[in-house]
Protein backbone atom coordinates (compact mmCIF):
# COMPACT_ATOMS: atom_id res chain seq x y z
CA UNK A 1 0.00 0.00 0.00
CA UNK A 2 1.37 3.40 -0.99
CA UNK A 3 2.06 5.66 1.99
CA UNK A 4 0.02 8.87 1.60
CA UNK A 5 1.37 12.30 2.57
CA UNK A 6 0.43 13.05 6.20
CA UNK A 7 -2.95 14.66 6.75
CA UNK A 8 -4.06 14.61 3.11
CA UNK A 9 -6.67 11.84 3.19
CA UNK A 10 -10.28 12.67 2.51
CA UNK A 11 -13.05 10.86 4.36
CA UNK A 12 -13.55 8.27 1.60
CA UNK A 13 -9.80 7.69 1.36
CA UNK A 14 -9.61 7.06 5.11
CA UNK A 15 -12.37 4.46 4.83
CA UNK A 16 -10.63 2.78 1.89
CA UNK A 17 -7.36 2.66 3.78
CA UNK A 18 -9.09 1.16 6.78
CA UNK A 19 -10.37 -1.66 4.59
CA UNK A 20 -6.89 -2.15 3.13
CA UNK A 21 -5.17 -2.62 6.51
CA UNK A 22 -7.80 -4.97 8.01
CA UNK A 23 -6.12 -8.16 6.64
CA UNK A 24 -2.78 -7.09 8.14
CA UNK A 25 -4.40 -6.42 11.51
CA UNK A 26 -6.10 -9.83 11.42
CA UNK A 27 -2.85 -11.56 10.49
CA UNK A 28 -1.08 -10.12 13.54
CA UNK A 29 -3.99 -10.10 16.02
CA UNK A 30 -2.68 -13.07 18.00
CA UNK A 31 0.82 -11.57 18.17
CA UNK A 32 -0.57 -8.20 19.27
CA UNK A 33 -2.37 -9.88 22.15
CA UNK A 34 0.58 -12.10 23.06
CA UNK A 35 3.11 -9.25 23.35
CA UNK A 36 0.56 -6.81 24.91
CA UNK A 37 1.32 -4.09 22.37
CA UNK A 38 0.79 -3.53 18.68
CA UNK A 39 2.79 -5.91 16.52
CA UNK A 40 5.50 -3.86 14.75
CA UNK A 41 4.04 -4.24 11.21
CA UNK A 42 0.63 -3.14 12.53
CA UNK A 43 2.05 -0.12 14.35
CA UNK A 44 3.93 0.97 11.24
CA UNK A 45 0.90 0.57 8.98
CA UNK A 46 -1.48 2.43 11.30
CA UNK A 47 0.94 5.33 11.69
CA UNK A 48 1.56 5.58 7.95
CA UNK A 49 -2.13 5.96 7.16
CA UNK A 50 -2.74 8.50 9.96
CA UNK A 51 -4.86 6.21 12.14
CA UNK A 52 -2.99 7.30 15.28
CA UNK A 53 -3.78 10.92 14.44
CA UNK A 54 -7.33 10.95 13.06
CA UNK A 55 -8.05 14.03 15.17
CA UNK A 56 -4.69 15.73 14.71
CA UNK A 57 -4.60 19.01 12.77
CA UNK A 58 -4.53 18.46 9.01
CA UNK A 59 -2.54 20.71 6.74
CA UNK A 60 -4.35 20.50 3.44
CA UNK A 61 -7.80 18.96 3.97
CA UNK A 62 -10.58 19.47 6.48
CA UNK A 63 -10.50 17.31 9.61
CA UNK A 64 -12.57 14.15 9.14
CA UNK A 65 -16.14 14.15 10.35
CA UNK A 66 -17.15 12.23 13.47
CA UNK A 67 -19.10 9.88 11.19
CA UNK A 68 -15.91 9.07 9.28
CA UNK A 69 -13.79 8.60 12.40
CA UNK A 70 -16.25 6.23 14.06
CA UNK A 71 -16.66 4.23 10.85
CA UNK A 72 -12.88 3.94 10.38
CA UNK A 73 -12.44 2.64 13.92
CA UNK A 74 -15.30 0.15 13.55
CA UNK A 75 -13.79 -1.18 10.32
CA UNK A 76 -10.35 -1.57 11.89
CA UNK A 77 -11.93 -3.71 14.62
CA UNK A 78 -12.94 -6.24 11.97
CA UNK A 79 -9.24 -7.10 11.76
CA UNK A 80 -8.19 -6.69 15.41
CA UNK A 81 -10.20 -5.15 18.22
CA UNK A 82 -7.08 -4.29 20.22
CA UNK A 83 -5.47 -2.48 17.28
CA UNK A 84 -8.66 -0.49 16.68
CA UNK A 85 -8.79 0.35 20.39
CA UNK A 86 -5.22 1.71 20.39
CA UNK A 87 -5.97 3.79 17.28
CA UNK A 88 -9.03 5.19 19.05
CA UNK A 89 -7.14 6.01 22.25
CA UNK A 90 -4.31 7.74 20.42
CA UNK A 91 -6.59 9.69 18.11
CA UNK A 92 -8.66 10.75 21.14
CA UNK A 93 -5.51 11.88 22.94
CA UNK A 94 -4.59 13.85 19.81
CA UNK A 95 -8.00 15.54 20.03
CA UNK A 96 -7.25 16.59 23.61
CA UNK A 97 -3.82 17.81 22.56
CA UNK A 98 -5.41 20.23 20.05
CA UNK A 99 -7.09 22.03 22.97
CA UNK A 100 -3.78 23.33 24.33
CA UNK A 101 -3.49 26.04 21.69
CA UNK A 102 -1.46 27.10 18.68
CA UNK A 103 1.98 27.02 20.29
CA UNK A 104 1.56 23.51 21.65
CA UNK A 105 0.14 22.24 18.36
CA UNK A 106 3.10 23.66 16.48
CA UNK A 107 5.55 22.05 18.90
CA UNK A 108 3.93 18.68 18.37
CA UNK A 109 3.03 18.49 14.73
CA UNK A 110 4.85 21.16 12.73
CA UNK A 111 7.97 19.05 12.25
CA UNK A 112 6.31 15.65 12.59
CA UNK A 113 2.70 15.63 11.37
CA UNK A 114 2.40 11.97 12.37
CA UNK A 115 3.54 12.46 15.96
CA UNK A 116 1.34 10.22 18.12
CA UNK A 117 -0.12 10.99 21.55
CA UNK A 118 -1.08 8.67 24.40
CA UNK A 119 -3.25 9.57 27.38
CA UNK A 120 -2.95 8.83 31.10
CA UNK A 121 -5.82 9.61 33.44
CA UNK A 122 -6.49 9.44 37.15
CA UNK A 123 -4.80 11.79 39.61
CA UNK A 124 -1.53 9.86 39.64
CA UNK A 125 0.82 12.79 39.20
CA UNK A 126 2.35 15.40 41.48
CA UNK A 127 2.99 18.98 40.36
CA UNK A 128 4.54 22.13 41.78
CA UNK A 129 4.75 25.68 40.55
CA UNK A 130 7.80 26.75 38.59
CA UNK A 131 8.81 29.90 36.77
CA UNK A 132 6.92 29.93 33.46
CA UNK A 133 5.00 26.73 34.14
CA UNK A 134 4.91 23.73 36.47
CA UNK A 135 7.03 20.68 37.26
CA UNK A 136 5.26 17.31 37.00
CA UNK A 137 6.16 13.75 37.93
CA UNK A 138 4.19 10.56 38.43
CA UNK A 139 3.01 7.31 36.93
CA UNK A 140 -0.16 6.47 35.08
CA UNK A 141 -1.41 2.91 34.66
CA UNK A 142 -3.19 1.19 31.75
CA UNK A 143 -2.01 3.67 29.11
CA UNK A 144 -2.59 2.35 25.59
CA UNK A 145 -0.16 3.07 22.76
CA UNK A 146 2.84 3.91 24.92
CA UNK A 147 5.30 2.22 22.60
CA UNK A 148 4.15 4.35 19.65
CA UNK A 149 3.69 7.75 21.35
CA UNK A 150 5.99 10.75 21.09
CA UNK A 151 3.77 12.84 23.40
CA UNK A 152 1.45 12.20 26.34
CA UNK A 153 -1.58 13.98 27.78
CA UNK A 154 -1.77 13.16 31.49
CA UNK A 155 -4.06 14.19 34.32
CA UNK A 156 -2.72 15.59 37.58
CA UNK A 157 -3.62 17.96 40.40
CA UNK A 158 -2.36 21.40 39.53
CA UNK A 159 -0.10 23.20 42.04
CA UNK A 160 -1.54 24.10 45.46
CA UNK A 161 -4.35 21.61 44.89
CA UNK A 162 -6.25 24.24 42.95
CA UNK A 163 -7.96 21.83 40.55
CA UNK A 164 -7.30 18.80 38.38
CA UNK A 165 -5.70 19.56 35.07
CA UNK A 166 -4.21 18.06 31.94
CA UNK A 167 -0.59 18.52 30.97
CA UNK A 168 1.01 17.80 27.62
CA UNK A 169 4.60 16.61 27.60
CA UNK A 170 7.02 14.68 25.37
CA UNK A 171 7.69 11.03 26.17
CA UNK A 172 11.41 11.07 25.40
CA UNK A 173 12.27 10.93 29.14
CA UNK A 174 9.45 8.56 30.06
CA UNK A 175 9.83 4.97 31.20
CA UNK A 176 7.44 2.21 30.20
CA UNK A 177 6.67 -0.44 32.81
CA UNK A 178 5.01 -3.41 31.15
CA UNK A 179 2.40 -3.99 33.82
CA UNK A 180 -0.58 -5.10 31.73
CA UNK A 181 -1.23 -8.75 32.58
CA UNK A 182 -4.88 -9.16 31.72
CA UNK A 183 -7.09 -10.19 28.82
CA UNK A 184 -6.92 -8.24 25.56
CA UNK A 185 -6.22 -4.55 24.77
CA UNK A 186 -2.82 -2.87 24.96
CA UNK A 187 -1.99 -0.78 28.05
CA UNK A 188 1.04 -0.38 30.34
CA UNK A 189 2.34 2.04 33.00
CA UNK A 190 3.80 5.41 31.97
CA UNK A 191 6.41 6.74 34.41
CA UNK A 192 7.40 10.40 34.06
CA UNK A 193 10.38 11.76 36.04
CA UNK A 194 10.19 15.33 37.24
CA UNK A 195 9.67 17.35 34.06
CA UNK A 196 9.13 21.05 33.41
CA UNK A 197 5.91 21.84 31.54
CA UNK A 198 5.39 25.43 30.27
CA UNK A 199 2.08 27.18 30.92
CA UNK A 200 0.93 26.76 27.32
CA UNK A 201 0.92 22.99 27.82
CA UNK A 202 -1.23 23.07 30.97
CA UNK A 203 -5.04 22.91 30.75
CA UNK A 204 -7.52 23.06 33.66
CA UNK A 205 -9.88 20.09 33.55
CA UNK A 206 -12.96 22.35 33.51
CA UNK A 207 -11.97 23.38 29.97
CA UNK A 208 -13.24 19.97 28.82
CA UNK A 209 -16.75 21.02 29.86
CA UNK A 210 -16.84 23.83 27.32
CA UNK A 211 -16.71 23.91 23.55
CA UNK A 212 -13.45 22.70 22.15
CA UNK A 213 -10.66 24.34 20.20
CA UNK A 214 -11.65 27.40 18.18
CA UNK A 215 -8.95 26.88 15.60
CA UNK A 216 -11.34 24.86 13.39
CA UNK A 217 -14.74 26.31 14.23
CA UNK A 218 -16.75 24.27 11.73
CA UNK A 219 -15.26 20.89 12.65
CA UNK A 220 -15.53 18.46 15.55
CA UNK A 221 -12.90 20.52 17.38
CA UNK A 222 -15.55 23.16 18.12
CA UNK A 223 -17.66 20.61 20.04
CA UNK A 224 -17.47 19.92 23.80
CA UNK A 225 -14.76 17.24 23.88
CA UNK A 226 -16.63 14.55 25.81
CA UNK A 227 -19.50 14.65 23.31
CA UNK A 228 -16.99 13.74 20.60
CA UNK A 229 -14.80 11.32 22.50
CA UNK A 230 -17.59 9.18 23.97
CA UNK A 231 -19.00 8.05 20.58
CA UNK A 232 -15.41 7.64 19.37
CA UNK A 233 -14.71 5.26 22.26
CA UNK A 234 -17.73 3.10 21.39
CA UNK A 235 -16.85 2.66 17.71
CA UNK A 236 -14.31 -0.21 18.09
CA UNK A 237 -16.85 -2.20 20.12
CA UNK A 238 -19.36 -1.93 17.28
CA UNK A 239 -16.76 -3.26 14.86
CA UNK A 240 -15.90 -6.15 17.20
CA UNK A 241 -19.57 -7.16 17.40
CA UNK A 242 -19.89 -7.00 13.60
CA UNK A 243 -16.75 -9.12 13.22
CA UNK A 244 -18.02 -11.73 15.70
CA UNK A 245 -21.25 -11.97 13.70
CA UNK A 246 -19.38 -12.49 10.43
CA UNK A 247 -17.07 -15.12 11.95
CA UNK A 248 -20.00 -17.03 13.42
CA UNK A 249 -21.95 -17.06 10.16
CA UNK A 250 -18.89 -18.29 8.27
CA UNK A 251 -18.41 -21.09 10.76
CA UNK A 252 -22.04 -22.17 10.49
CA UNK A 253 -21.68 -22.40 6.71
CA UNK A 254 -19.36 -25.40 7.26
CA UNK A 255 -22.32 -27.68 8.19
CA UNK A 256 -21.26 -28.62 11.71
CA UNK A 257 -23.56 -30.75 13.91
CA UNK A 258 -24.82 -29.97 17.39
CA UNK A 259 -23.51 -32.96 19.33
CA UNK A 260 -26.12 -35.01 21.17
CA UNK A 261 -29.06 -33.61 19.19
CA UNK A 262 -30.95 -34.38 15.99
CA UNK A 263 -29.25 -31.48 14.22
CA UNK A 264 -26.59 -32.61 11.76
CA UNK A 265 -26.34 -28.98 10.67
CA UNK A 266 -26.36 -26.43 13.48
CA UNK A 267 -27.68 -23.69 11.24
CA UNK A 268 -31.01 -25.57 10.93
CA UNK A 269 -31.62 -25.40 14.68
CA UNK A 270 -34.27 -22.83 15.66
CA UNK A 271 -32.29 -22.10 18.84
CA UNK A 272 -29.25 -21.15 16.78
CA UNK A 273 -31.38 -19.08 14.42
CA UNK A 274 -32.97 -17.26 17.37
CA UNK A 275 -29.57 -16.48 18.85
CA UNK A 276 -28.32 -15.20 15.51
CA UNK A 277 -31.40 -13.03 15.07
CA UNK A 278 -31.14 -11.62 18.58
CA UNK A 279 -27.43 -10.93 18.17
CA UNK A 280 -27.90 -9.23 14.80
CA UNK A 281 -30.67 -7.12 16.28
CA UNK A 282 -28.44 -6.14 19.19
CA UNK A 283 -25.70 -5.07 16.79
CA UNK A 284 -28.23 -3.05 14.76
CA UNK A 285 -29.52 -1.42 17.94
CA UNK A 286 -25.99 -0.53 19.02
CA UNK A 287 -25.28 1.05 15.64
CA UNK A 288 -28.52 3.05 15.70
CA UNK A 289 -27.78 4.49 19.12
CA UNK A 290 -24.23 5.37 18.09
CA UNK A 291 -25.56 6.97 14.91
CA UNK A 292 -27.94 9.20 16.89
CA UNK A 293 -25.13 10.30 19.19
CA UNK A 294 -22.95 11.18 16.20
CA UNK A 295 -25.83 12.96 14.46
CA UNK A 296 -26.47 15.05 17.57
CA UNK A 297 -22.89 16.32 17.39
CA UNK A 298 -22.86 16.92 13.65
CA UNK A 299 -26.27 18.60 13.65
CA UNK A 300 -25.10 21.07 16.29
CA UNK A 301 -22.05 21.86 14.19
CA UNK A 302 -23.96 22.37 10.95
CA UNK A 303 -26.55 24.58 12.65
CA UNK A 304 -24.09 26.51 14.76
CA UNK A 305 -26.04 25.62 17.89
CA UNK A 306 -24.71 24.52 21.28
CA UNK A 307 -25.43 21.06 22.62
CA UNK A 308 -27.78 21.31 25.59
CA UNK A 309 -26.96 19.56 28.85
CA UNK A 310 -29.79 17.11 28.18
CA UNK A 311 -28.51 16.21 24.72
CA UNK A 312 -24.97 15.79 26.08
CA UNK A 313 -26.33 13.40 28.71
CA UNK A 314 -28.36 11.56 26.06
CA UNK A 315 -25.17 11.05 24.05
CA UNK A 316 -23.66 9.35 27.09
CA UNK A 317 -26.84 7.27 27.49
CA UNK A 318 -26.90 6.29 23.81
CA UNK A 319 -23.28 5.21 23.98
CA UNK A 320 -23.95 3.16 27.10
CA UNK A 321 -26.86 1.40 25.39
CA UNK A 322 -24.63 0.69 22.39
CA UNK A 323 -22.01 -0.88 24.67
CA UNK A 324 -24.61 -3.04 26.42
CA UNK A 325 -26.00 -4.30 23.12
CA UNK A 326 -22.59 -4.96 21.54
CA UNK A 327 -21.37 -6.90 24.58
CA UNK A 328 -24.57 -8.92 24.76
CA UNK A 329 -24.35 -9.79 21.07
CA UNK A 330 -20.78 -11.07 21.37
CA UNK A 331 -21.56 -13.03 24.53
CA UNK A 332 -24.45 -14.76 22.76
CA UNK A 333 -22.38 -15.45 19.63
CA UNK A 334 -19.68 -17.13 21.70
CA UNK A 335 -22.39 -19.52 22.88
CA UNK A 336 -23.53 -20.19 19.32
CA UNK A 337 -19.97 -21.20 18.48
CA UNK A 338 -20.15 -23.87 21.24
CA UNK A 339 -17.44 -24.75 23.76
CA UNK A 340 -14.74 -24.79 21.09
CA UNK A 341 -15.04 -20.99 20.92
CA UNK A 342 -13.34 -20.79 24.32
CA UNK A 343 -10.01 -21.90 22.90
CA UNK A 344 -7.64 -18.99 23.41
CA UNK A 345 -6.56 -19.19 19.77
CA UNK A 346 -10.10 -18.70 18.46
CA UNK A 347 -10.85 -15.34 16.84
CA UNK A 348 -14.30 -15.13 18.44
CA UNK A 349 -12.77 -15.75 21.87
CA UNK A 350 -10.23 -12.95 21.26
CA UNK A 351 -13.06 -10.60 20.35
CA UNK A 352 -14.92 -11.60 23.52
CA UNK A 353 -11.85 -10.86 25.67
CA UNK A 354 -11.21 -7.52 24.01
CA UNK A 355 -14.90 -6.61 24.31
CA UNK A 356 -14.96 -7.38 28.04
CA UNK A 357 -12.01 -5.08 28.71
CA UNK A 358 -12.98 -2.27 26.34
CA UNK A 359 -16.59 -2.28 27.51
CA UNK A 360 -15.41 -1.63 31.08
CA UNK A 361 -13.95 1.79 30.19
CA UNK A 362 -15.49 4.41 32.49
CA UNK A 363 -16.04 6.82 29.59
CA UNK A 364 -18.69 4.51 28.11
CA UNK A 365 -20.08 3.02 31.32
CA UNK A 366 -23.77 2.16 30.77
CA UNK A 367 -24.49 2.73 34.46
CA UNK A 368 -22.97 6.20 34.49
CA UNK A 369 -24.73 7.03 31.23
CA UNK A 370 -28.09 6.14 32.78
CA UNK A 371 -27.40 8.24 35.86
CA UNK A 372 -26.33 11.22 33.78
CA UNK A 373 -29.37 11.06 31.53
CA UNK A 374 -31.77 10.53 34.41
CA UNK A 375 -30.36 13.52 36.28
CA UNK A 376 -30.53 15.68 33.14
CA UNK A 377 -34.16 14.72 32.46
CA UNK A 378 -35.23 15.48 36.04
CA UNK A 379 -33.04 18.53 36.56
CA UNK A 380 -31.26 16.86 39.45
CA UNK A 381 -27.99 18.47 40.50
CA UNK A 382 -25.13 18.08 40.80
CA UNK A 383 -24.48 16.02 37.70
CA UNK A 384 -22.58 12.74 38.16
CA UNK A 385 -19.54 14.25 36.48
CA UNK A 386 -18.71 17.79 35.37
CA UNK A 387 -17.53 16.24 32.08
CA UNK A 388 -20.87 15.17 30.61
Amino acid sequence: MKIPPPGQNTGDELLDRADQVVPLLAEHAAETERISRLAPPVAEALRNVDFFTLFAPCRSVSPPSLTTVTEVLARLAHGCGSSAWVSMIMSSAAFLATLFGDVARAEMWQCNPRAAVCGGFGMSGVSQAAHGGIRVRGQWRAVAGLHQAQWAVVETLLPDGAAPGLVLLPTDRATIVESWQTAGIDGHTLVIPETFVPHHRVLPIHALREAGSRWAASSVFATPPMSVLTPTTVAPLIGMAEAATELTLRRLERTEPIDGTIYADAIRSPSVQFDLADSASDVDTAKLHLRRAVEDVETSLSSGSVLSDTVRARIRMDCGVAVTCARRAVRRLVGVNSSSAFGLEQDVQRIWRNMKVAGSHVQISPRMGREMYGRALTGTTPQVSPLV
